[in-house]
């Protein structure tokens, strides 16, 4: 009896254990689509961080609504999680946008000068 028991909760602990990790996974997917848009929204458009997290995600999913963001302005970037499982950080680079990252952001390669060129 005493081997069923514990292949139950070795079992019962490889559920729990691969369910968290599922579910930080599917909330990573909302918290950088969150992070990713709201960066954008805020330091590339121009809008107010109060309109952008008060007018733009709704109804798209009961989970987007539950992510809670934190909106660095002196560092410009947006970082968001749900109780902290599926973080994601999103940052603006002069001239290039927002980008989502993990840790230190990748360098970015120069800028091509941009060629006026006539209308034919």
């Amino acid at each position: 009896m005493r081997p069923v028991v514990l292949l139950a909760a070795a079992s019962a602990v490889a559920a729990a254990a691969f369910a968290g990790v599922k579910a930080d996974q599917f909330l990573g997917v909302a918290a950088g689509y969150k992070t990713k848009i709201a960066c954008s929204e805020i330091f590339v458009a121009g809008r107010e961080a109060e309109d952008v997290l008060a007018n733009e995600f709704m109804d798209i999913a009961p989970i987007v609504s539950r992510l809670s963001l934190t909106i660095d302005a002196d560092r410009k970037s947006v970082s968001g999680s749900t109780f902290g499982l599926g973080a994601a950080r999103a940052i603006y680079r002069d001239n290039y946008g927002c980008t989502l990252t993990r840790g230190a952001p990748a360098p970015l390669p120069p800028l091509a000068p941009i060629v006026d060129k006539p209308l034919a």
